[in-house]
């Protein structure tokens, strides 16, 4: 008889590992965005209030643990938690001590399995499921950080986790950007501490695709953001965001934009954490480009460029409907899709103005699209 006691999660039980505030958003977004055509850029001009979608806590931006909590007769306090997915797509073992731990790195969505192991004895096996949801990444001290992946697109296929990250820029240590400009003497503050290193490690993040430009990055040449193995590539791609990055009218710029896709479509190979300063404009943008490349639908595509106001920056929403001057000041996230309304053909999709402005205009090889479906979907 085993001298194990699992306590929770309970068995065939139910966890929400998004913070209150962020799902009374996505659940009263959805229900806004579900009186549209998903696959068309549609009702944009329609207003669609923001909701909760205001400033916040950081941590908003941040997951909820799991906790594993058991009880064990013997005298052993050296255990291994193992944790299984139903599909199979995630799997891992911690070592931990003493009988409570915590995971952060679920994949939100997912019926799990779960035992605890001792060196002469195993439990027996629970299940519990994630709601879903996007998949925040837990850090101590960063913020903003989110898995582009494990999500579902328009047509059924899967978008595996792991491969791309978005989030803020990883600064070690605070300096002064002295550009000449307006933004002259605006700090950067450092974002990652040490104790920040072991979670992103477990990332396995092989490219920082930093998309400021060289003064703003205090001209670094190689990559901050830790690794377990080998180095993390660095490659700095300056671009400007919303309607500016759908302006195809300098090759220099469209070469740069074109090297950014590239990149993200090798993410099979070096997984990409995506950031500019923020992780909301710039990288707001590539983020709406690529995951409207592979088909999600457009209630995604609008709530995880939304999802950054909840972590106490200038609100990121449309808007639309609205009187409030932050709101209209701010997003031009509205212009973008202007752009793509004036752009698009009748009766196609998301997908299909995307992938023909990307060729068209920027001028991409239909072969990098190709290969960002073969990286990205299943």
């Amino acid at each position: 008889m085993s001298e194990f006691k699992l306590i929770s999660p309970k068995n065939n039980s139910s966890f929400d590992p998004i913070k209150k505030t962020v799902r009374r958003y996505l659940n009263e977004q959805k229900k806004a965005l579900s009186v549209f055509d998903q696959r068309f850029l549609i009702g944009f001009d329609q207003g669609i209030d923001p909701l909760y979608c205001t400033r916040r806590n950081k941590r908003d931006s941040k997951p909820k643990p799991v906790f594993f909590t058991f009880e064990y007769e013997g005298e052993e306090n050296v255990f291994i938690l193992e944790v299984l997915s139903e599909d199979k797509t995630f799997f891992k073992r911690y070592e931990f001590e003493g009988h409570r731990y915590k995971v952060y790195d679920l994949l939100p969505g997912k019926k799990y399995f779960w035992k605890v192991i001792s060196s002469s004895d195993q439990s027996e096996t629970f299940s519990f499921s994630l709601k879903e949801g996007p998949r925040f990444i837990y850090t101590p001290a960063m913020f903003n950080i989110r898995d582009c992946g494990n999500k579902t697109t328009l047509d059924g296929r899967y978008m595996k986790p792991g491969l791309l990250y978005r989030g803020i820029e990883p600064v070690p240590r605070k300096y002064v950007c002295s550009t000449g400009r307006a933004d002259s003497g605006i700090v950067h503050r450092q974002t990652m501490h040490k104790r920040d290193l072991p979670y992103l490690e477990d990332l396995g993040v092989k490219l920082d695709l930093d998309l400021r430009g060289p003064i703003e990055s205090n001209n670094i040449v190689s990559s901050a953001f830790p690794s377990k193995n080998e180095k993390v590539d660095y490659l700095r791609t300056s671009i400007a965001p919303y309607n500016e990055f759908l302006k195809t009218d300098d090759e220099e710029a469209n070469e740069v934009k074109r090297k950014v896709i590239e990149a993200i479509a090798n993410a099979d190979e070096k997984p990409v954490y995506l950031h500019c300063w923020g992780g909301a404009d710039r990288t707001g943008t590539i983020a709406f480009i690529i995951e409207g490349l592979l088909g999600l639908p457009l209630t995604e595509l609008v709530y995880d460029y939304e999802l950054t106001s909840f972590v106490g920056n200038i609100t990121r929403c449309k808007p639309f409907d609205s009187n409030d001057y932050a709101w209209r000041e701010h997003s031009n996230f509205h212009w973008m899709i202007s752009l793509l309304l004036e752009y698009r053909k009748e009766n196609e999709t998301t997908q299909e103005t995307l992938t023909r402005w990307c060729v068209d205009e920027l001028g991409l090889d239909v072969k990098v699209i190709d290969k960002l479906k073969k990286t990205f979907l299943k």
